[in-house]
């Protein structure tokens, strides 16, 4: 197998896959995304990583971070509590 980016593997008839699980994969896209200042894309990032594991906080953390960016003050208090 090789190692592309470092980020994913290569295997004879499955393509690129990550390395890392699904939650921690959307959760940095969803940083990527923060960084790029598409806070709409980090939002649905953020919510489909809290939507797989929500016992972890920075997804939490991440989501209200990119909310309050939009501008969106009264959803990151109740945004998938």
């Amino acid at each position: 197998m090789a190692v592309s980016e470092g980020r994913t593997r290569e295997r004879k008839g499955a393509g690129l896959t990550p390395l890392f699980p699904p939650t921690e994969y959307r959760w940095a896209q969803g940083n990527a995304a923060f960084r790029r200042g598409d806070f709409e894309m980090a939002i649905s990032l953020y919510e489909a990583a809290h939507g797989l594991e929500s016992e972890l906080p920075h997804y939490q953390l991440n989501l209200a971070a990119a909310h309050l960016k939009l501008n969106k003050y009264v959803i990151p208090i109740f945004a998938n509590c």
